[in-house]
């Protein structure tokens, strides 16, 4: 069976999965009684425009293939972002509905793929992203409010695909405990939807 692949004109499915890249910083030492970094750094979730890039990752849930593609264009947007020393860590994951479907601050999903620079090398072109999606609030909001946003939801419901090559990515087993785990996690969601009564 080959890659999904979505079609740009169709909406983005409640149930697919998103991920917002993250990119390792680095950060300033302080007192050991300081209040704890979150785990997800809200400079992830920051776009100036407040329309932020998301990667759809697969059609219910983080597939190989997919991250496969994904990966080295990852890598590559991290050797542009300014620093040397960016690293790309992985992503955060969410399914697409707890985003859509957010009572706080609903959000649009849109898909906007990117065609690359140079289609003569279809995808070996690193520029290319057939999976790219980007946010859009169905209110005008400050762009640091919906970073702060995102990044609670993504912390709520802390799925992480970890990229091909960082060395915390778990080995086989652990990869198919994590995969249970997300499932179950998934599960939860979807009995807590039921039980207030939401489609």
């Amino acid at each position: 069976m080959g890659r999904w692949k979505p079609n740009p004109n169709e909406d983005v499915r409640p149930q697919e999965s998103l991920g917002r890249r993250l990119f390792a910083r680095s950060t300033l030492a302080g007192a050991t009684d300081q209040r704890p970094i979150p785990s997800f750094d809200l400079r992830n979730f920051e776009d100036s425009r407040g329309e932020v890039s998301l990667d759809r990752l697969g059609q219910s849930n983080s597939e190989r293939l997919v991250l496969k593609y994904l990966n080295p264009r990852a890598e590559e947007a991290a050797k542009k972002l300014g620093s040397s020393n960016m690293i790309f860590n992985g992503w955060a994951c969410i399914q697409a509905k707890l985003l859509t479907e957010n009572k706080k601050l609903p959000m649009a999903i849109v898909p906007s793929p990117m065609p690359g620079n140079n289609p003569v090398l279809g995808e070996d072109d690193l520029t290319e992203n057939l999976y790219h999606a980007h946010t859009r609030t169905k209110q005008a909001t400050e762009p640091y409010f919906v970073a702060l946003h995102l990044q609670s939801q993504f912390e709520k419901h802390r799925r992480i695909e970890y990229a091909l090559n960082d060395p915390r990515r778990p080995g086989w087993i652990g990869r198919r405990f994590l995969s249970v785990g997300n499932s179950l996690r998934r599960l939860a969601d979807l009995l807590q939807t039921v039980g207030e009564g939401r489609p």
